[in-house]
């Protein structure tokens, strides 16, 4: 899926892949370069959780600064986090995905699993 994103890190077209987590089965996102370099991992597993299946639990800070907004206006998350979920001295925000965002998702993820390390296995 390519979109458009501004953020202090990047602005400019950049491609969506869409994965799952190993063991919750949660939603991963990478983003990457249209020419394939890696540029941000959007998502985070919240431990011992397992979200429901539309939504996503973003990283919105250090590299990712501005990225969940960014992803709003690409029409990927809907506006509002539904949760926000503490995690040491950061809180995890956790968003509903656009129907658009989760039909690309469900239609590219299949066979593609990400580890705890952010390793993706196929």
């Amino acid at each position: 899926m390519i979109v458009t994103i501004a953020t202090p890190y990047h602005t400019g077209q950049v491609r969506l892949t869409f994965h799952r987590y190993v063991y919750s089965g949660n939603h991963a996102i990478l983003i990457d370069e249209l020419r394939g370099t890696p540029l941000f991992i959007a998502s985070v597993n919240p431990p011992r959780m397992v979200l429901p299946r539309n939504q996503v639990a973003m990283k919105g800070w250090g590299e990712n600064v501005g990225l969940p907004d960014a992803l709003v206006a690409a029409g990927v998350l809907e506006p509002s986090p539904v949760s926000v979920i503490p995690s040491g001295h950061v809180e995890i925000q956790v968003y509903r995905m656009t129907p658009f965002a989760l039909a690309e998702a469900y239609a590219t993820a299949q066979g593609t699993e990400m580890g705890g390390t952010g390793n993706v296995r196929t």
